[in-house]
């Protein structure tokens, strides 16, 4: 008998989790309707038609979504036409690129229409119809034109001058015909060609350390270089048109020159250091000032009173007793400040493009308390939060030298990239 209960059971669960399925997808389903309606009202057919789709999806069998469906599509297809035949009526080229869009719009609305299953009018039992149509021969002639109008664009480019404003230029335009077409005609070797032309050759020297620090916070020069470096490298746009000399070819170099770091940012310096790494600018700089507060732990005692019930016993009312309780309260605190400056130096002449000094600080606090004596029911919940709490550990001093250099190293790459689009 409980086996057949519990059966029971069970299936009336299931028939109501599938009524409330039931019930939310009808719901979703007219919300659907709803908003595919006002957009056709407001003459956004194709933004009707795409949740009319949507709606079918739900109930195939849905007369509004029908009847919005068999309005919208049409005029949502004409409306790309006629965007289409304006578009061919100009006569700059840029215009495949626009009407390229269009057919792949069209191509869109047609596979969403087509994706539906068979729909049947449930007044009339006969099944629904839409156009369908192949847009393939027009969309690859507007991307073959598309690509033609960037491959020319590229090769004027190209040929206007030897900036590296127009090189980088003509090599977006070559990567764009390849985006629309690939392999198109030799557009991705002349990419390559005109990308190694716009591309900026940057050599990051060893960053001199002048704060005094004597290398208590470890190489946090060469740190600093290094994360300027690699901050640099995550912008990919930016390094599409940047080459950054390896660190080793630097090192080998200042080594086989019996040159130091320091220094490296005078006119006859940065002009010899650079025509010897093939470099065309130099970024260099100095960490001017470091200020640690080494952990510091103070504390203070704090005295708390509150009133309790204590039971008096069978017959006798409960009475108030007054507690109290003496906590010690400890804060620990550190900091860590660095102050760096960086310079970039144009190689050919010698001259300073950029030059500017940058913060970085970490500040830590943390609290906790202990019992001194008297009972912790005084105690208020902030206290007994304290109290819960572990003894706090600082962070070491290197390692808010190091979050403290990648504060400096991304506001430093960040200023770079800006000026070097």
């Amino acid at each position: 008998m409980r086996f057949i209960m519990r059966t029971n059971t069970a299936y009336k669960l299931i028939i109501l989790m599938l009524i409330a399925l039931f019930m939310g997808a009808c719901a979703k389903n007219k919300q659907l309707q709803n908003q595919a309606q006002k957009l056709y009202e407001r003459g956004d057919y194709a933004g009707a038609t795409r949740l009319a789709v949507e709606s079918l999806n739900l109930n195939p069998g849905y007369l509004d979504a029908q009847k919005t469906l068999r309005n919208a599509y049409p005029l949502a297809m004409q409306d790309h036409m006629d965007n289409i035949a304006v578009l061919h009526l100009g006569r700059d080229d840029s215009k495949w690129e626009a009407i390229l869009e269009e057919y792949l719009a069209l191509k869109q609305l047609n596979q969403k229409v087509q994706s539906l299953p068979q729909l049947r009018d449930p007044d009339t039992g006969m099944v629904l119809r839409f156009d369908h149509y192949d847009y393939s021969t027009e969309i690859d002639e507007a991307q073959r034109s598309a690509a033609e109008y960037y491959y020319q664009m590229g090769m004027q480019e190209s040929m206007m001058g030897r900036s590296r404003e127009l090189q980088r230029s003509a090599a977006l335009s070559f990567k764009k015909a390849e985006s629309f077409v690939a392999n198109y005609k030799d557009s991705r070797s002349r990419y390559e060609t005109a990308r190694q032309n716009a591309t900026l050759r940057i050599a990051v020297l060893p960053f001199e350390d002048r704060s005094g620090s004597r290398g208590r916070f470890g190489a946090i020069n060469d740190m600093l270089a290094d994360q300027i470096i690699g901050h640099i490298l995550q912008d990919h746009e930016a390094t599409e048109f940047l080459d950054i000399i390896s660190r080793n070819q630097i090192d080998l170099l200042l080594e086989e020159q019996q040159l130091s770091a320091s220094g490296l940012v005078d006119e006859a310096s940065a002009a010899r250091i650079g025509l010897l790494l093939g470099a065309e600018k130099l970024l260099s700089g100095r960490i001017l000032q470091l200020d640690y507060r080494d952990p510091v732990t103070s504390s203070v005692l704090e005295r708390r009173s509150a009133n309790v019930e204590v039971e008096s016993g069978s017959g006798v009312e409960d009475q108030e007793k007054q507690i109290q309780c003496q906590i010690e309260i400890f804060s620990l605190s550190s900091s860590m400040k660095i102050m760096a400056s960086y310079t970039l130096v144009d190689v050919a002449t010698g001259r300073i493009d950029l030059q500017r000094t940058f913060t970085g600080s970490r500040d830590f606090e943390d609290s906790w308390g202990r019992v001194i004596s008297g009972d912790s029911r005084a105690l208020s919940p902030a206290q007994r939060a304290l109290v819960a709490k572990a003894q706090g550990q600082a962070p070491s001093a290197r390692q808010m030298a190091s979050e403290a250099i990648d504060d400096i190293s991304l506001d430093i790459a960040n200023h770079f990239l800006v000026n070097n689009r």
